[in-house]
């Protein structure tokens, strides 16, 4: 046994000693490290862009539902079709001046797409001190006498302002709602930074007053199946957007104006100081308020007066 021992112990001397796999692999990770790639460099964010579709404030030819609406209200129909166009010019106006700072390229999408409206609206810009502001883009500028579709409008806008400006995310506003603020869109921008987020605000009759879209969205299919013009507009637009496999974040609801009594309300909530922001669209209003067409009573009794045997209850 006394052998054994000794021959065990002769053995373990003659060994090598035990290998420090710890220290081994710090050693061999750091000689894998040499010829490591550095990590890839991250792709600077594309710029976004502010689209403001808009159509020439014509008599006749802007804001018809508006001006039925005062005539209704006893206006000459000729004088209520001024009157629309005026209160058009006006919000289209201010929210050219209000988002004319907005930290986004800027595009003025007009139409009718024609050689006189880019007129008038660059004449506009000009009066406006905001020339410098906005690019002015021709709606259906790759497809040009395609469907008057306002999501065939909308989406062939968006590509041509990528196409054009070197942008990524998008966003899209009208000229129905003087109140919206710059606010808004910095908010809806920040959301839509984020990969597969869109950002809408919505209107209070349904429809929206702002969409915000990523920068992977695709335009087609984000407009793909709206319902324009309808009580669920906004509805429609989510659902279009999810079918485009986008999230959507729902900002705060503003109103929009489309008959006279969203002119009345609009009256009502700029109140006798209007914010510097609304003053074109407060001046045509005390325009139309000192000339009677938004007297509430008066357009209610014409109502009454001609509406249809059996249509006014008792």
């Amino acid at each position: 046994a006394a052998e054994r021992r000794a021959e065990a112990e002769a053995a373990a001397a003659a060994a090598p000693p035990p290998i420090d796999y710890t220290s081994q692999g710090r050693l061999l990770l750091g000689e894998i490290a040499k010829y490591e790639l550095p990590p890839p460099k991250q792709a600077p964010a594309l710029p976004a862009a502010l689209l403001l579709i808009a159509k020439w404030p014509a008599p006749g030819r802007s804001k018809t539902r508006l001006a039925a609406s005062l005539a209704r209200g006893g206006m000459d129909d000729a004088v209520a079709a001024e009157a629309a166009a005026a209160f058009a010019r006006a919000s289209l106006s201010d929210l050219l001046v209000s988002f004319g700072h907005a930290v986004a390229t800027k595009v003025l999408v007009y139409a009718p797409p024609d050689a006189p409206t880019r007129a008038n609206f660059a004449a506009l810009l000009g009066e406006l001190g905001v020339a410098g502001s906005w690019a002015l883009q021709p709606a259906l500028a790759s497809t040009p006498g395609a469907s008057a579709d306002l999501g065939a409008l909308l989406a062939d806008a968006a590509a041509t302002c990528r196409e054009q400006n070197g942008v990524g995310r998008l966003a899209f506003i009208g000229m129905d709602c003087p109140e919206l603020p710059p606010t808004a869109l910095e908010t809806a921008l920040g959301d839509s930074a984020e990969p597969s987020v869109a950002h809408v605000c919505p209107a209070a009759d349904g429809g929206y007053t702002l969409l915000a879209l990523p920068a992977d969205a695709p335009p087609a299919a984000a407009f793909n199946g709206v319902r324009w013009s309808a009580s669920d507009t906004c509805l429609s637009q989510l659902a279009a957007l999810s079918r485009a496999g986008l999230r959507c974040v729902v900002g705060p609801t503003y109103a929009d104006v489309d008959d006279a009594a969203d002119l009345r309300a609009l009256r009502r909530r700029l109140g006798d100081t209007p914010a510097d922001a609304c003053r074109r669209t407060a001046a045509v209003l005390d325009e139309l308020a000192a000339a009677g067409a938004l007297d509430e009573a008066r357009a209610e009794m014409l109502r009454v007066t001609i509406a249809p045997a059996g249509d006014v209850e008792s």
